[in-house]
C-alpha cells in the first residue's frame, strides 16, 4: 500500500525555525520526500481499508523536457552542398620607392608597367563529423502499459524528444570541443600574445604572492584582470601578426571579437566589482558570453574541473591544462560550417516495428591564422 506518514512533528519543528523561535537544525525529510524508487506489488500495494484492492496509478508524468542548447554562435555561414570550406587570404603589400622624384637625375631609368602579383594564401577545411541516434518503436507491444491511446502517444513523443535532446546536446558538446581544441593549440604554441598567465603577470607586477584560490577572492587582482582582458580586446582591433599563430597580418574589430569568460571567473568579478568600468565594458561587447565550463563540469563543478581542458591534438600531442578563465578570438577563428541533420525510417512488417534513424553531418574548424588569446591562472615557483 502507499506509504502514509504523520509529519506533524516535522511541520512544527520547521515552523519554529522559520519563525525565529529556534535555531536552524537538521530536519529529517526521509518521511516527507519520496524518492520514486518503489516497485509495485499486487500483494503490498493495496488500499489501506480492505488491504485487498490494488492501488491504481492516478497520473502519469513524462519527465522529459526539451533541451535548448546555449547559443554559442558557432555556426559560420552553413551550407549543405559540397563539403570543403575554402578560405582565401590576401597579404598586405609592402611600400615601394616612389620614383616620380628621381626624374632628371643621373642614372634614372624608367620602368614601364611591371607585373606586380598579389601575395595570396588559401586554406581548405574538409573534416566532417558524423553520428546517428536511433530507436525502435513497436506497433502494439507498449499498449498494455497504458490505459488509453493519448497516454501512449505522449510516451512516444517523450521518446522522440529524448532523441532530439541528445542530438542537441551532441552538437553543443562538439562545439565545446571545437573551442577547447583552439584553446589547446594556443597553449601549445605559447606565444607571448597568444596565451597569457594573468596570475604570474599580476604577481610579477605587484610583488604579490597570490595563489589561484585567493586570487579569485582578491578584488584588486580581479579588477586588474578585467582591465587586462579589456586592454587586449582593444589591442586585437589593431593590425598585427602577434595575435595569431601563423604570422598573418590580422585585425579584429570589437564587433567581431568573441569573448568567452568562465562563469567561476565572471561570477567572482561581478561579486567583487559590479560597478567596475572595465568589467562592464567586457559585458557590453556584442559577442560576450559567460560559459559554465570549457570541456566538462567534472563530478563536483569545481574550478579545477570547469577551468580545465584535456585535448589530444594528434597522435603525439596531448594538452592538459587547468586554470583557464577566458578566451577572446576572432569570429572566424573557429566554428561550424557544414550543417546537415536528417531522419530516416525502416519498417519491419514481419515483426511489426519501425526503426527511426536520426543522423547528423557537421564540419568543425579551427583556423590558427585568425586572432585569439587565452587567459589562464597558473601558480609559478
Amino acid at each position: 500500500m502507499s506509504t502514509v506518514n504523520q509529519i506533524y512533528s516535522l511541520i512544527n519543528e520547521v515552523s519554529k525555525q522559520a519563525f525565529g523561535e529556534k535555531a536552524i537544525t537538521v530536519a529529517d525529510t526521509s518521511t516527507l520526500v519520496s524518492l520514486g524508487d518503489s516497485v509495485l506489488s499486487s500483494e503490498q500495494d493495496t488500499d489501506l481499508f480492505t488491504n485487498t484492492l490494488v492501488d491504481r496509478i492516478g497520473r502519469t508524468v513524462f519527465s522529459v523536457r526539451r533541451y535548448m542548447a546555449r547559443d554559442d554562435g558557432m555556426v559560420r555561414e552553413p551550407f549543405e552542398f559540397g563539403c570543403i570550406v575554402q578560405k582565401i587570404y590576401v597579404d598586405l603589400p609592402e611600400a615601394k620607392e616612389n620614383k616620380s622624384w628621381e626624374i632628371g637625375k643621373d642614372g634614372y631609368k624608367p620602368e614601364f608597367a611591371p607585373v606586380i602579383k598579389p601575395s595570396v594564401k588559401q586554406k581548405f577545411f574538409n573534416k566532417i563529423s558524423t553520428w546517428e541516434i536511433d530507436v525502435t518503436i513497436p506497433d502494439f507491444m507498449l499498449r498494455t502499459a497504458f490505459t488509453n491511446a493519448t497516454q501512449m502517444a505522449s510516451f512516444i513523443d517523450a521518446i522522440f524528444m529524448s532523441l532530439e535532446n541528445m542530438m542537441t546536446l551532441a552538437l553543443e558538446n562538439n562545439a565545446n570541443m571545437t573551442r577547447a581544441s583552439f584553446i589547446a593549440r594556443k597553449i601549445k604554441d605559447a606565444k607571448p600574445c597568444g596565451a597569457i598567465n594573468l596570475l604570474k603577470e599580476y604577481n610579477d607586477l605587484t610583488g604579490a604572492t597570490l595563489t589561484i584560490n585567493n586570487a579569485l577572492r582578491n578584488s584588486e587582482f580581479l579588477k586588474w584582470s578585467a582591465k587586462e582582458i579589456n586592454l587586449w580586446v582593444n589591442r586585437m582591433s589593431r593590425m598585427s601578426t602577434l595575435f595569431n599563430d601563423e604570422g598573418y597580418k590580422r585585425h579584429t574589430p570589437k564587433s567581431d571579437i568573441v569573448v568567452n569568460v568562465l562563469q567561476d571567473f565572471s561570477s567572482a568579478t561581478t561579486a567583487f566589482m559590479e560597478s567596475d568600468t572595465y568589467h562592464n565594458e567586457l559585458v557590453k561587447l556584442p559577442r560576450y558570453e559567460s560559459v559554465p565550463y570549457w570541456q566538462g563540469s567534472g563530478t563536483k563543478y569545481s574550478f579545477a574541473d570547469t577551468s580545465a581542458i584535456d585535448v589530444r591534438l594528434d597522435a603525439d600531442t596531448e594538452i592538459k591544462k587547468s586554470g583557464i578563465v577566458a578566451v577572446i578570438y576572432d569570429y572566424m577563428a573557429m566554428g561550424v560550417t557544414l550543417t546537415e541533420k536528417r531522419s530516416a525510417t525502416q519498417r519491419n512488417n514481419k515483426d511489426e516495428y519501425t526503426n527511426y534513424y536520426n543522423k547528423a553531418n557537421f564540419g568543425y574548424f579551427n583556423d590558427m591564422s585568425e586572432n585569439g588569446i587565452v587567459f589562464y591562472l597558473e601558480e609559478t615557483a
